[in-house]
């Protein structure tokens, strides 16, 4: 602490600007990093809503009509997305 008194008043200003710039920069990170985060997680989650919208669609007629080969051929389409690994047609 007695080296911080021993210092200039310039040195003591140019300190002080220079830890509020960077406590400045570190929560425009951190408000940025959260906020592409939870706008990332809303894009993977509506596209994948899309996704299934679009197979419930195509798939709809191979239900009402009990067409097997159709419904294989929907769920084919689904091969060409590289993170879906299962995709699964329930009939209630």
């Amino acid at each position: 602490m007695a080296r911080f008194r021993d210092l200039s008043i310039r040195s003591k200003l140019m300190t002080g600007f220079m830890l509020t710039s960077l406590a400045a920069l570190l929560l425009t990170v951190g408000a940025l990093t959260w906020y592409d985060r939870a706008t990332f997680r809303l894009e993977v989650l509506r596209h994948f809503y899309t996704l299934a919208g679009i197979l419930l669609h195509n798939a709809s007629s191979s239900f009402a009509f009990t067409d097997h080969p159709h419904s294989l051929a929907t769920l084919a389409a689904l091969r060409a997305h590289p993170l879906i690994t299962v995709s699964p047609l329930f009939v209630t």
